[in-house]
């Protein structure tokens, strides 16, 4: 079942070996010359798939990468079971409202936007970058509700200037306004 398209891919829901799993498939774009595109696309999910590991390998959590079809462009991952940021703050939020309190942010939202930096602090300290840092693309998991799980390194990089770095952070910032 299709979960998410964005400009980049589709997701779905899937399994993999029994356990509960994303597909990602990264859409041909039929303005690009066939031959390019299909190295732009298996490009970029290498890219991706590396930068989920680095990930991994630096303590920043991140899906567990199942499977890469280079071929065929997908990429099969864990699921993470849980709510977005963005799907958070937007519920804690309106629960405030509906009440007729004034919008704040309580010390779970502080915790979680203290996790996200030392995440961020991480990515970058090793010359990664995300790509599309927003509030959508960090998981809070259902089973550790203080975990931040980094996700969507479609357009990421592991050769990050400062410039990059700084795009991320002004994207994100962009994100939480």
């Amino acid at each position: 079942a299709l979960i998410s398209q964005g400009a980049e891919g589709k997701v779905f829901l899937s399994r993999f070996l029994g356990r509960a799993a994303v597909t990602k498939e990264r859409l041909k774009k039929n303005y690009r010359v066939a031959v390019l595109d299909q190295k732009i696309n298996r490009s970029r999910l290498l890219q991706e798939a590396r930068c989920i590991s680095k990930c991994k390998q630096i303590g920043v959590a991140a899906p567990h990468v199942y499977m890469v079809d280079s071929i065929r462009h997908r990429i099969c991952m864990e699921r993470i079971e849980g709510l977005t940021f963005k799907a958070i703050l937007r519920r804690d939020i309106a629960a405030l409202e509906s009440t007729g309190q004034e919008r704040s942010y309580n010390d779970y939202h502080k915790l979680l936007a203290a996790r996200i930096g030392q995440a961020i602090a991480r990515i970058h300290a090793c010359d990664m970058i995300h790509g599309d840092l927003t509030t959508s693309n960090l998981m809070i998991r259902d089973t550790d509700p203080n975990e931040v799980a980094v996700i969507d390194f479609g357009l990421g990089s592991n050769q990050a200037v400062l410039e990059d770095k700084a795009v991320d952070l002004y994207v994100l910032e962009r994100s939480f306004l």
